[in-house]
């Protein structure tokens, strides 16, 4: 029982909320660093399509957004058509890996190739964390270490560390405080300066007569004095006596790679750091050795706080969704038990049926790894169904039990006849049940966890019923008598 209970902690079932499935189609996504020209963006855009027209399996391709690159998109995404997977030989999972060897040949872009999962959309990438922080430089570097730690991981197909190919080229102006005051320059004037040669000034309104409508006029510096750093130095800058300095002698100018935008999460930056892993990989495993390697004295030595990072990725989802069905499980065996403490009139019996479901998940998990099968939502559906479908058959034991205990005052002998007789109804609705849910288990690979779940926890809770109940209902009435005795009831 110990064993069994434990397969889930060790890692031998595959955990995902909704697994990827032999789908009809699949689809490719091109994403483009920061700046790639037009011309480059169209090239490997049409490498990308001789090699999907040049696969085994396909049948047809499109765009999503046919207008991305003319727009000055950085993603392209595709729809790549397979057909009915009854239809083919080669599956889905195939088509994706030959497509993703031929990708690694094409060079200055990302492409990621998704198979369709059977639940609501889901994060492109499994993993996925945020590095948050105020220090943008330390935050940078944390990433990309992160990032250079992920690539080097045999399991990790892509990574993104938010950082390459997310910069571009900036003018950074630095004003000098000292400089401002011996010059007799105003910070707050010298700010609106620079920032009126970047951003666009409301200068006034006007409405015109024949329409009536306002319309505002609005300043903004030539782009050719924006773009030169010879120019912006030059800038002239007021003083408090009415003449002027020029702003490279109250400020640092320089050009610089940039992130080209800043994310805040909490008031604080973030970047998010992001990796594709391979089939068969456990996200958990992969973001177990993320938190290693990023533990609490390497992100100090960083400049990082110690609970810097918060993932978000897959793990995350299906704790979320395990958490949710927990409740589920455990709100489930409260109604049951309640329902049965009405219908027994007694506290202690209910307690011995309700036994029956952990006897279930003994089965369960058995199950689903001889099978193949992921510990996926469904799964966890089948085994809140469990609750209602195992206790049948202890209710039908306990209550023949009961009746032949009143009648005869043989507790012992009572058991033994209530398994005698009722071994057959037992047996025969256990395997009926089974019977009914076989075929969900066996023709879909969507329904097939949760038909597994049921078959597997159905099938060890009937031995339960017939072993372990007994037992703990004689445990539970040789206890309460002695209780009874010392009582002197």
């Amino acid at each position: 029982m110990g064993f069994s209970l434990s397969i889930p902690i060790t890692g031998k079932i595959k955990s995902s909320t909704f697994p990827p499935q032999d789908s009809e189609y699949i689809t490719a996504s091109i994403d483009f660093p920061r700046g790639t020209p037009f011309a480059k963006r169209v090239k490997i855009t049409r490498d990308v399509e001789e090699h999907i027209k040049a696969t085994d399996g396909f049948m047809n391709y499109s765009f999503f957004n046919p207008n991305s690159l003319m727009m000055g998109g950085r993603n392209q995404s595709l729809y790549i058509g397979l057909g009915d997977p009854r239809n083919r030989i080669i599956t889905s999972f195939d088509v994706a890996d030959n497509l993703r060897e031929k990708f690694k040949d094409v060079e200055g872009a990302d492409i990621r190739i998704k198979q369709q999962s059977a639940g609501p959309p889901e994060s492109d990438f499994p993993i996925l964390f945020q590095i948050n922080g105020d220090n943008l430089k330390d935050l940078k570097s944390a990433a990309k270490e992160a990032g250079d730690y992920l690539k080097e991981l045999d399991d990790v197909r892509l990574v993104n560390d938010g950082v390459e190919g997310e910069t571009e080229p900036q003018i950074k102006v630095e004003l000098d405080k000292k400089k401002m005051k011996d010059e007799n320059v105003v910070p707050v004037v010298a700010a609106a300066v620079v920032r009126n040669i970047f951003a666009m000034e409301s200068v006034a309104k006007i409405r015109p007569e024949d329409t009536g409508e306002t319309i505002n006029l609005n300043l903004l510096t030539e782009k050719k004095f924006r773009d030169s750093n010879n120019d912006l130095e030059k800038t002239k800058v007021p003083k408090t006596d009415g003449s002027t300095i020029e702003l490279k002698k109250i400020a640092k100018i320089t050009e610089v790679n940039e992130l080209a935008s800043i994310n805040k999460y909490d008031g604080k930056r973030y970047i998010k750091v992001q990796a594709e892993l391979k089939e068969g990989t456990e996200a958990a495993s992969v973001e177990k050795k993320i938190n290693n390697f990023l533990s609490a004295d390497k992100l100090e030595d960083l400049g990082l706080e110690k609970d810097a990072v918060s993932y978000r990725g897959e793990v995350m989802a299906n704790s979320e969704a395990l958490d949710k069905i927990f409740i589920m499980l455990l709100l489930a065996m409260i109604f049951v038990y309640i329902i049965l403490v009405a219908q027994f009139n007694s506290f202690f019996q209910p307690l011995i049926i309700v036994m029956a479901v952990p006897l279930a998940l003994v089965g369960v998990f058995p199950a689903l790894l001889i099978t193949g099968n992921v510990l996926s939502f469904l799964a966890n559906v089948g085994v809140v169904a469990l609750v209602g479908i195992v206790v049948n058959d202890a209710i039908v034991f306990i209550d023949y039990a009961n009746r032949l205990y009143r009648r005869d005052n043989d507790f012992v002998q009572a058991l033994i006849t209530a398994g005698q007789v009722r071994f057959k109804p037992i047996l025969s609705t256990s395997i009926t049940t089974i019977g009914g849910v076989l075929p969900l288990a066996l023709v879909s690979d969507f329904w097939g966890p949760i038909g597994m779940a049921i078959i597997g926890g159905l099938a060890f809770s009937t031995i339960g019923t017939l072993v372990v109940i007994p037992a703990a209902y004689t445990f539970l009435h040789n206890a309460s008598g002695s209780i009874s005795k010392a009582l002197g009831r």
